[in-house]
């Protein structure tokens, strides 16, 4: 998750629908409320960012079988996430911990 500007290699099997969600420069930030430089070309599952409603997410779309029901459940959630965020008073603590967490990952390379 967060802005990749490196090459990335994804491979999949031939029978595989595969959604990705794009975002407008700024959306991500009004997403998680977090400045996405932290976020760059880094490996961060969507449960440490979004909170563990991903996994309902993702048990839907792993049984949807088109593109139509897919982006309506990703974009269901997406929409619902942006409620959430918009009542929260502060920044989330988890923001921060997943980009710690990462940045000392990277630096005991």
């Amino acid at each position: 998750m967060g802005p990749q500007v490196k090459p990335v290699e994804l491979h999949f099997g031939r029978d595989h629908l595969l959604l990705c969600v794009v975002f407008w420069p700024g959306g991500l930030h009004r997403l998680l409320d977090v400045p996405v430089q932290e976020l760059v070309d880094i490996a961060v599952e969507g449960r440490a960012l979004l909170g563990s409603a991903v996994a309902d997410v993702e048990s839907r779309l792993a049984e949807l079988t088109d593109y139509a029901a897919m982006l309506a459940s990703a974009e269901a959630f997406l929409l619902e996430a942006l409620r959430r965020q918009h009542r929260r008073p502060e920044r989330p603590h988890w923001v921060n911990g997943a980009a710690r967490l990462h940045r000392g990952a990277a630096l005991s390379r």
